[in-house]
């Protein structure tokens, strides 16, 4: 009995240092040698906005998107590891979507997922799952688990640099996690039309409520946000289709960092968008290298996306949780 636990122990450690290997090679590369490119390499240079960003402008540089092709089966297009937490609305968004797509419009017929992508847990998961192949209908899809296939095409997306060039004192690896890339931005554009079957109306102001990391004076900011025409969303309560609305339609969104806010990738250009990001939550911080485990802080996605895709992007201080009203006097 104490053979057979020890034995999967050592099975189970094995499987996650080898999936941990997996992710290094072909997700989280400076550069990938991408023989065939859907989108090429590039440069985004933001100002400094967000507590956690150094005081001198930032620049963001992306690998090529594409494929790896060169000695595989031109058959099968497979994606080898998923992110470490798909189930994250944030991470499911900005890495799996784009690579799922991507290993879709690949020529490949037959297209291998792992089962965390093709049968994920979460409803929207499953919605953006149902779209995608929708999409492509004419895609064979199999299982990774089930289907060894030895030298796949490998699609290749840009969502993670693991540079150690430092920015001020922290290494900038650890601001260049799961990041939105440009080829997502292409990919959301051409799956807008899926979303858009059911048009509804919804307000163009909208704050979005979170159940936890919130700031403590919210009544205060509902109230105020109220005659200035804004609506309060939960957007845990709200379907995917939903959301897409409720972005794709505003003009004004304001929000605390959290998942969230992922959704202004569905947002017009020049869409107004407010980060409420507090200081006390700085992560990673370009002073003194202090990265907690765990802890959540605005992190630059959302900034990093608005630049991307054009929408007028601003932040919001809070100070231990509390936000100073008058900050959204001229909203």
């Amino acid at each position: 009995m104490r053979i057979s636990k020890l034995r999967k122990f050592f099975k189970f450690s094995f499987t996650k240092y080898r999936k941990e290997l997996q992710i290094r090679k072909y997700r989280e590369h400076d550069n990938y040698g991408v023989d065939i490119i859907t989108k090429e390499a590039g440069n985004f240079t933001i100002e400094p906005l967000l507590p956690s960003e150094p005081p001198y402008p930032l620049t963001y540089s992306f690998g090529p998107t594409g494929y790896l092709t060169k000695n595989k089966n031109q058959d099968y297009c497979s994606i080898i590891t998923p992110w470490r937490n798909p189930n994250n609305y944030c991470h499911w968004t900005f890495c799996e979507v784009p690579l799922i797509h991507l290993a879709l419009a690949s020529e490949a017929k037959n297209i291998i997922l792992p089962k965390e992508l093709y049968h994920p847990q979460m409803p929207f998961q499953r919605r953006w799952i149902e779209i995608l192949l929708e999409k492509f209908s004419e895609k064979n899809i199999l299982l990774k688990e089930e289907n060894p296939i030895r030298n796949p095409i490998i699609p290749i997306n840009h969502d993670t640099l693991r540079a150690k060039s430092k920015i001020g004192k922290c290494l900038s690896f650890h601001y260049n996690q799961s990041r939105p890339s440009p080829y997502l931005i292409d990919v959301i554009e051409s799956i807008k039309p899926y979303f858009l079957k059911n048009l509804r109306n919804t307000p163009k102001k909208i704050y979005i409520k979170r159940k936890k990391r919130m700031i403590l004076n919210e009544p205060e900011l509902e109230h105020v946000l109220q005659d200035k025409g804004f609506e309060s969303v939960w957007l845990e309560e709200l379907s995917l289709d939903d959301q897409f609305q409720y972005f794709n339609n505003a003009t004004h969104i304001i929000g605390f960092h959290g998942a969230g806010l992922s959704n202004i990738i569905f947002c017009k250009q020049r869409t107004s968008v407010w980060e409420i990001a507090d200081r006390d939550c700085v992560y990673p911080s370009y002073l003194d290298n202090v990265i907690i485990p765990g802890r959540k802080a605005p992190r630059v996605y959302y900034h990093l996306t608005s630049h991307i895709m054009k929408l007028e992007y601003k932040v919001l201080l809070s100070n231990n949780y509390l936000l100073d009203i008058s900050q959204i006097e001229g909203i």
